[in-house]
């Protein structure tokens, strides 16, 4: 399994030390996660065409495009939110593949 992850520059903005994201990598677009993970929080995935992902943790929604440059708070809480949904990512998708394991054949139904 390949783990998400950003690629970060550090930068200086107007004397304050910042991070330029530089590239985001292995995030599923939200087109690819299961309905579950989309439905519940924390999470994030691409959107789109855009370079940009979208966090959702308690109600807020964040969205970082490539280039922006944010905080070493925000870096924090994103780290945060990345672990955890990557936590509950993973745990939604054993529940799915234990669930494959018996859904499967074909039915007939006669009317």
């Amino acid at each position: 399994m390949t783990l998400a992850s950003i690629t970060l520059e550090k930068v200086m903005e107007r004397g304050e030390q910042k991070f330029k994201i530089i590239s985001f990598n292995n995030i599923k677009p939200m087109c690819e996660l299961p309905n579950e993970y989309l439905q519940g929080t924390p999470r994030f995935y691409t959107h789109g065409s855009q370079l940009l992902v979208v966090f959702r943790y308690e109600g807020y929604q964040f969205n970082y495009p490539i280039d922006d440059i944010i905080n070493k708070e925000t870096i924090d809480k994103l780290i945060t939110i990345m672990k955890a949904a990557g936590t509950r990512l993973t745990e939604i998708n054993k529940r799915i593949k234990e669930q494959e394991k018996t859904w499967n054949g074909t039915i007939t139904i006669t009317i």
